[in-house]
């Protein structure tokens, strides 16, 4: 726990003497219309922005469709997933905060795609097929329709529905299996 504590501080290090150099002697800014406010990491950088330019409603909705349901399926896949894949979920915690304060929160969650899509596989491997593939399916064109916004694409109206059913669906499995099963406890490597 200390190493991965100690590499998640060395990454946040490096990140931010980054963004201190570039900002500082490379005369980077964030757009066109930049200012002070915005690249002023002491004040909270882009997540200072980010937060006062959204509602509370946005903010978790755009928190949400960076990986819809994965979210659900990579929480309860945490659990069943070996040591290697909780380590680097837990040492890129920090780094991910860190990215958050200099990033859009939403385009820094898009980072995360390393830890949270086999987190999520690992939980929709603990349900049936027939369950998985659809819940999978689903929040994949959820996310896809967010990021895209195309035409071709239902829209969340059409989709999230269905996609929070399969999703209940599929903690409901992954409940039972552990409390019916186990008695409450996984077994030992899963």
């Amino acid at each position: 726990m200390a190493v991965m504590v100690a590499q998640g501080t060395g990454v946040v290090v490096l990140l931010f003497l980054y963004r201190w150099y570039m900002q500082t002697f490379q005369g980077w800014d964030i757009g066109p219309a930049a200012s002070l406010v915005q690249n002023d990491l002491v004040a909270g950088g882009w997540l200072s922005l980010w937060l006062k330019g959204n509602t509370p409603a946005a903010q978790l909705f755009l928190v949400f469709v960076v990986f819809g349901f994965g979210w659900w399926f990579a929480a309860f896949g945490y659990r069943a997933a070996p040591l290697e894949w909780r380590s680097l979920a837990l040492g890129s915690a920090l780094p991910f905060l860190a990215l958050n304060w200099v990033q859009n929160p939403e385009r820094a969650l898009g980072n995360l795609f390393f830890v949270v899509a086999p987190l999520a596989a690992i939980g929709l491997a603990r349900v049936p097929a027939g369950l998985a593939v659809p819940a999978a399916l689903l929040n994949a064109v959820i996310t896809a329709r967010a990021a895209t916004s195309s035409p071709w694409l239902p829209g969340a109206t059409y989709t999230l529905l269905p996609a929070a059913l399969t999703a209940g669906a599929a903690w409901w499995w992954w409940a039972w299996l552990r409390l019916i099963r186990f008695g409450g406890h996984l077994p030992k490597g899963g």
